[in-house]
């Protein structure tokens, strides 16, 4: 009797991908040979079974393909599993290594997975699975180049392992390495077209490379290979965000919180689509259950604080901020919305101040220039005002309102030349400031021609 690593089972999809599955094959007097495996049954008629197959031909019913048996008939009439490795000691001893590293990996525990899948390695140079286990433990671990060489070793012992070819794209994608990703995906596709998961990642590249209709199509057919795939859905959700489809982005989100109520991120989303849609409440609801799932999620406190801002609840809208900013010091656009709360409740010195953090942290932040010059402009300093309208127009040299402003500034620290240059450069990117450009150049006799 020797022990086999069955590589790919009699029915797919038996067991959890990544799972080790050992069985044996029985040498008979005659020469031929039985397969029985006590882990997988089957219906023999009426009955169940465990696999035992009838006597056969090892190298009659199999070809040698590397380091692994594949069955020859697809049809498989002997009922037996298709692709197999036979296992010495050595071999027997790292599966169960082998094993105990997948158990570990899905415990979290990744160190100690990539110590008992380098012993089965050790003992078993040539076990592909040993190779893409460990890799799985070193991509969570974010080591990954260590990753990717462990699945380009995985592939070249088996060059037909769906999971590698699989998990190899996800390094690539994570790398930004998107076109190449796509190809491994096509690949595992090609090896296992019900697997899900590739379709899934694969949706995940396209939608990297702004390709939404391709990205939708793959986690669909994700969805109908496995219709409790919570992360095919919630990506499909965020397409659908992003492309302005929100009735169906609410659908995906829903399904993904039927299927995990603790699927935070969800609530998230979900909140951020009901904020655009100005269904306010159902979006603080959202956002607040995402805080009571992960109270350190600090992009939910500023969502929540944002609403409640828009809703005008400015001391709520504070609080989530101090939150979100205890959480992240260095959240630029926590700083900045509390500044504009600050405004809005007339503490245009506590607002300055969050604005300067703003951009001392985002120095790119043409609307944070633009809030501290207004907060500046209503506290009569008009020269820092101008200042900072004049860090906005170089951030974004359009925008027809930062040159009113910045006329409005000149305006009021009396200089008419460059107001009035201002104020016309003002109408001409936007002609229908030319009311608010006529009431400042009355107020100050600026004499604008304007047509």
């Amino acid at each position: 009797m020797r022990a086999i690593d069955v590589a790919e089972l009699i029915i797919p999809g038996l067991f959890p991908k990544g799972v080790g599955h050992v069985a044996c094959i029985v040498s008979l007097a005659d020469g031929k040979t039985m397969m029985t495996d006590l882990a997988v049954t089957i219906m023999m008629g009426s009955k169940i079974r465990p696999v035992m197959s009838k006597a056969f031909e090892l190298e009659k019913e199999f070809r040698k393909v590397g380091n692994y048996w594949e069955l020859k008939d697809k049809n498989n009439p002997l009922g037996i599993h298709r692709r197999i490795q036979i296992l010495d000691k050595n071999g027997l001893i790292a599966g169960i290594y082998n094993s105990r590293g997948g158990a570990y990996s899905r415990l979290g525990q990744q160190t100690k997975a990539i110590a008992e899948n380098t012993k089965a390695i050790k003992l078993n140079p040539k076990f592909a699975g040993a190779y893409n286990n460990r890799g799985i433990a070193y991509h969570d671990l974010h080591q990954l180049d260590r990753a990717l060489s462990d699945y380009d070793c995985a592939i070249e012992l088996n060059p037909n392992f769906a999971e590698a070819y699989n998990n190899r794209g996800g390094v690539y994608g994570d790398l930004g390495q998107h076109t190449k990703a796509i190809s491994d995906f096509n690949k595992a596709i090609e090896l296992d077209a019900n697997y899900a998961e590739p379709y899934n990642n694969r949706g995940n590249a396209y939608d990297k490379l702004g390709q939404l209709t391709k990205g939708i199509s793959d986690y669909t057919k994700a969805i109908q290979l496995n219709p409790k795939y919570a992360d095919a859905y919630y990506n499909r959700g965020i397409v659908y965000s992003e492309s302005a489809q929100y009735t169906k982005a609410i659908s995906d989100y829903t399904k993904v919180i039927e299927l995990n109520p603790k699927f935070a991120k969800a609530y998230n989303n979900r909140g951020t689509v009901y904020y655009e849609l100005g269904q306010y409440t159902k979006a603080l609801s959202d956002y607040t259950k995402e805080i009571q799932l992960n109270p350190g999620e600090v992009d939910a406190y500023c969502n929540r604080g944002v609403t409640y801002y828009v809703l005008g609840k400015y001391q709520e809208a504070i609080s989530d901020f101090n939150n979100a900013i205890e959480l992240n010091p260095k959240f630029a656009e926590a700083y900045f919305n509390r500044g504009s709360a600050y405004y809005d409740l007339g503490q245009r010195n506590k607002a300055i101040y969050d604005y300067t953090k703003a951009v001392g942290l985002n120095p790119n932040d043409a609307e944070a220039y633009k809030s501290r010059g207004y907060a500046y402009l209503n506290s009569q300093r008009y020269t820092q005002a101008a200042s900072d309208y004049t860090q906005a127009i170089k951030l974004n040299p359009k925008d027809d309102r930062a040159y009113a402003n910045r006329g409005l500034a000149y305006a009021l620290s009396e200089k008419p030349e460059k107001a009035k240059k201002d104020l016309l450069r003002a109408v001409k990117l936007n002609p229908s400031l030319k009311a608010y450009v006529m009431e400042i150049s009355d107020q100050f006799k600026l004499d604008l021609q304007l047509d």
